[in-house]
């Protein structure tokens, strides 16, 4: 238009140019000056800080919070209902937004085209309607038995391998069992504490604490106890030895379920009001713990139950409900300020048989939810506390579980070959990866066994060298060495060099 202005030699031209150009000099003010109609996405870096030296996230002084790695995340800013504006965190800038770069980002790169949508990220605590500053890295995963803890808890081992970050754990022992001894518990570097506790364990709350950070958050998953149980009867071989052993291999689930519970009289064992643990009866309260109040001869009544699901209540911050698994990872990334890529999973583990499809009859089904009363009662208590908790939510929430679920799904065929089937030992099978999934740390760590990841974190985090050493005879390491995100990667390599000298 100022061309236009300049050069043209007609009066009326000349005059509707200069009325153009004051025209959009107006428009540009008006923008400025008023609340923008189109989204606002400015980029800012996360960091943490800390009170006192730190080298890698979990060898720190205690009483000090972990230098995370930097991230990157968006703020969108939207016009609000009272003229106000709605800002909103986003994992990834959303394709085609413009950005503006924070002054004080050590980061000045532009869009990282990661491809799909953003998602919000909901940047309160657990409740509190507190602002999420940083990741929390101290928690205790109760692991409970065949209630799907063997694929969540790889979610665990991938985040703090990445992180450089303190297991408690038995040096090289994939279990804690009843933690009868706390001293056999790995001890750490000077200044060093624990992050994370995620193995099998019977869980004793003095024992747990005695262990772990007083601010470490408390978790678990559970199951619909009959489902629960049949995995357990199936998993372990009860059913096969029962049908072998007595029905000459025609028997039906229900047949064996029948005779387990005739032969160990389940039903009201020790008389009306007393429950039977173990077996995988009551398998899930028990895990967390519910033998502590049984009576001097080691009964169990329901109102001792009940009054110990209420002492787990006050302690544990969110247990997970298998049948909401996705909605349940995302309120627990959602108070540990965690991204929503570190609750990928992939599925392990998944049982061969057939038989755990079997109808069982009513009779049946009556008399097992009878025995299973204990962990009826426990898992109707944390369900309702979950669906209670997830009522409360809005829709943007809703959105952030669907999309969670569409990149889960993406990232699983990344990974493995969703189209072949492997062994997985104890009658399971599971997908093999893929050549990209091979060579993806989170891929690989996701879908290895609980009891090798023990063995390496055992080894990255142990102080003692020559223990060290000798234990990474047995542990595959060549595999790990290829992942240079790994904290402690250079003792893999030390170990490496020794071996091949």
């Amino acid at each position: 238009l100022v061309c236009v202005a300049m050069v043209t030699r007609q009066a009326q031209l000349r005059i509707l140019a200069a009325v153009a150009i004051l025209a959009t000099i107006l428009l540009l003010l008006n923008a400025s000056l008023a609340p923008s109609a189109l989204p606002y996405v400015e980029r800012f870096t996360d960091r943490s800080y800390t009170t006192g030296p730190v080298t890698t996230p979990g060898t720190r002084p205690v009483g000090t919070t972990v230098s995370p790695p930097v991230t990157t995340h968006y703020i969108e800013r939207t016009p609000g209902s009272n003229g106000g504006t709605t800002d909103s965190i986003q994992d990834y800038l959303p394709p085609g937004r413009p950005h503006h770069t924070d002054a004080n980002s050590d980061s000045k790169s532009t869009d990282p085209s990661v491809p799909g949508d953003a998602i919000e990220r909901t940047a309160s605590g657990p409740g509190n309607g507190t602002q999420c500053t940083r990741p929390r890295y101290n928690f205790v995963f109760v692991k409970t038995h065949k209630t799907g803890t063997s694929t969540t808890v790889n979610i665990w081992y991938h985040y703090g391998i990445k992180r450089g970050l303190n297991f408690a754990i038995y040096p090289y022992t994939h279990q804690l069992g009843s933690i009868r001894d706390v001293d056999r518990v790995m001890k750490l570097g000077k200044g060093e504490e624990r992050n994370i506790m995620c193995q099998h364990m019977t869980f004793q709350r003095d024992k747990v604490e005695s262990l772990m950070p007083p601010d470490s958050y408390y978790t678990s998953l559970i199951r619909e106890p009959v489902s629960a149980f049949i995995s357990f009867f199936i998993f372990y071989g009860q059913d096969q030895r029962i049908n072998q052993a007595k029905g000459g291999g025609t028997w039906t689930l229900d047949q064996t379920i029948t005779y387990q519970l005739d032969q160990r009289r389940l039903t009201m064992p020790e008389g009306e009001g007393y429950y039977y643990m173990g077996n995988g009866i009551n398998q899930q309260s028990q895990d967390l713990g519910v033998r502590s109040v049984s009576d001097s001869s080691g009964r169990l009544t329901e109102e001792a139950v009940r009054g110990y699901i209420d002492q787990l209540e006050e302690r544990f911050d969110l247990i997970f409900v298998l049948e909401h698994l996705d909605e349940s990872l995302m309120l627990f990334r959602e108070d540990m300020c965690w991204e929503v890529e570190e609750m990928f999973y992939l599925a392990r583990m998944k049982s061969a048989s057939k038989r755990s499809k079997e109808p069982l009859s009513p009779e049946t089904l009556r008399r097992l939810r009878q025995v299973l009363l204990p962990d009826t009662l426990l898992y109707e208590r944390f369900k309702k506390r979950l669906e209670d908790r997830l009522s409360r939510k809005g829709p943007e929430f809703q959105r952030t579980v669907e999309d969670f679920k569409r990149r889960r799904k993406e990232f699983e065929e990344m990974c493995t070959d969703t189209s072949q089937w492997k062994n997985a030992g104890w009658g399971t099978i599971e997908h093999p990866l893929t050549e990209a999934g091979r060579t993806n740390m989170q891929c690989t760590a996701l879908m290895t066994s609980d009891v090798p990841l023990t063995d390496l974190v055992s080894f990255l985090q142990d102080p003692d060298e020559e223990r060290r050493l000798e234990a990474s005879r047995k542990i595959a390491l060549k595999k790990w060495a290829s992942f240079p995100s790994i904290p402690r990667r250079e003792r893999i390599l030390q170990a490496l060099r020794g071996r091949e000298q």
